[in-house]
């Protein structure tokens, strides 16, 4: 959906800005919708009609932001339980072994390294996909994963 505004003084120049478009643009259109605002200005929507390859691609965008958001839900459970065992663990372990200065300082940085990598690969990685920077399914590998699932 296309939308262009302007005020009462600037109408001339929204018509302008429809003169340039080109006729497949305008082919394109199958609908408008036009609005006058309260200051006198005009508000028109172009919308435009959808092919089947773009409500494809508008599907799939959508699944693979449900399948980055899938694997941060996925990320956050698994990180939040395995630093939480590995945190019991750590304090059993020290509370039985009754280390020295540099043990616990081994078991500290140890148990700081490991936070550091889960919260990277099940939290971080899928974050920054969800955000779409860095590498991202393609559109095969997400169809592949949508028919794998109902095939």
């Amino acid at each position: 959906m296309y939308c262009l505004t302007s005020g009462p003084e600037h109408l001339s120049e929204l018509f302008n800005a429809f003169k340039k478009k080109s006729a497949s643009f305008w082919q394109q259109i199958n609908r408008f919708l036009v609005f006058l605002e309260p200051n006198g200005g005009l508000r028109l929507y172009l919308v435009r009609s959808m092919t089947g390859i773009d409500i494809l691609i508008e599907k799939l965008d959508g699944f693979i932001r449900k399948y980055y958001k899938n694997r941060l839900l996925k990320g956050l459970i698994y990180s939040s339980t395995l630093l939480c065992s590995f945190f019991l663990f750590a304090i059993l372990l020290e509370y039985f072994g009754e280390f020295d200065v540099i043990g616990r300082s081994l078991l500290f940085y140890g148990y700081f390294g490991l936070a550091l990598f889960i919260l990277v690969f099940y939290v971080a990685i899928p974050l920054v996909n969800l955000a779409q920077l860095g590498k991202v399914i393609s559109y095969e590998q997400a169809a592949k994963i949508v028919g794998d699932h109902f095939g």
